[in-house]
């Protein structure tokens, strides 16, 4: 499919956190939600993935990446280095995002900035979860 096609596999890579926090319950009821496992929420994503997550955000894409902590030159780069793909500047950032936090770029994480822009924790949920054959 489409997807598949502009998603090829690439690779992982601290830094400073994000203004948003969560207290632990709001985690468990955030992992609840979206029903993904702690296990799950606790990995760093696949190239694969943030392909998968890239193709789901729209304009938001620019206010998850500040939330998740990287500096507006870094997202201005990526919107001006992919000025005619949301979706190629969406991975750019994320994958510098992955890359600059290393095992601090979990899911958890990720799922974190996207409720505190206010994008639904199934978007998440969705890339996270194998589509079933």
């Amino acid at each position: 499919d489409f997807e598949s096609d502009l998603c090829p596999d690439l690779s992982p890579e601290s830094g400073q956190e994000s203004h948003f926090t969560m207290s632990p319950q709001a985690a468990v009821l955030f992992a609840d939600a979206c029903g993904l496992s702690d296990s799950v929420l606790e990995r760093v994503l696949s190239d694969q993935e943030l392909c998968r997550l890239s193709f789901r955000l729209g304009a938001e894409w620019e206010a998850i990446l500040m939330d998740l902590g990287l500096p507006a030159e870094a997202v201005f780069r990526c919107r001006s280095d992919h000025s005619l793909s949301t979706q190629a500047a969406a991975l750019s950032g994320l994958v510098l995002w992955r890359r600059s936090r290393g095992r601090s770029a979990t899911a958890r994480r990720l799922l974190q900035s996207l409720q505190a822009v206010g994008v639904h924790e199934s978007v998440l949920g969705e890339v996270l979860t194998p589509p079933s054959s």
